[in-house]
């Protein structure tokens, strides 16, 4: 956050103990590269709320859940038959 600042002439953000427990919870798939990326836009866009939103799982990811347990039991039916 304190680099980020400097190169975008802003003050730091605070991280609240809720964004923080978020952050701790994410993935992080990409490693310091998405972590990077995260920042930057909390930073520009100094919105808390819709940063921690950005680290829940979206519909994408609920899709593919059910897609994969739709499968699975599609697949467990067919091979009870």
């Amino acid at each position: 956050m304190s680099r980020m600042s400097e190169s975008y002439a802003r003050s730091p953000l605070p991280l609240s103990p809720p964004l923080m427990e978020a952050c701790l919870r994410h993935n992080w798939p990409a490693n310091l590269r998405e972590l990077s990326n995260f920042i930057k836009r909390y930073l520009v866009l100094g919105d808390e709320t819709l940063a921690a939103s950005e680290l829940q799982p979206g519909p994408m990811a609920v899709e593919e859940r059910t897609s994969k347990a739709e499968a699975q039991s599609l697949a467990r039916s067919l091979a009870a038959a």
